[in-house]
């Protein structure tokens, strides 16, 4: 089973992605914005947010995938 992730890990998996992809999680999950004030803050389109979460959120699930495998 697998342990629930506490600040210092997520930080640390959340400096391995790339700026625009850390940015977009921020906003979006951590700051808790809608897709519409992360795209203002980001000073992008919607389709760009929802796209980039999307790509985002997965590359962070191997990250994980990744370290349980290894533990």
């Amino acid at each position: 089973m697998m342990q629930a992730m506490d600040h210092v890990d997520l930080r640390s998996k959340l400096g391995r992605l790339d700026r625009k992809d850390r940015d977009v999680i921020v906003y979006r999950y951590l700051l808790e914005f809608s897709e519409a004030e992360t795209a203002e803050a980001l000073r992008c389109p919607v389709g760009t947010v929802k796209s980039r979460s999307a790509r985002a959120l997965a590359r962070l699930r191997v990250m994980l995938k990744q370290e349980a495998s290894d533990d």
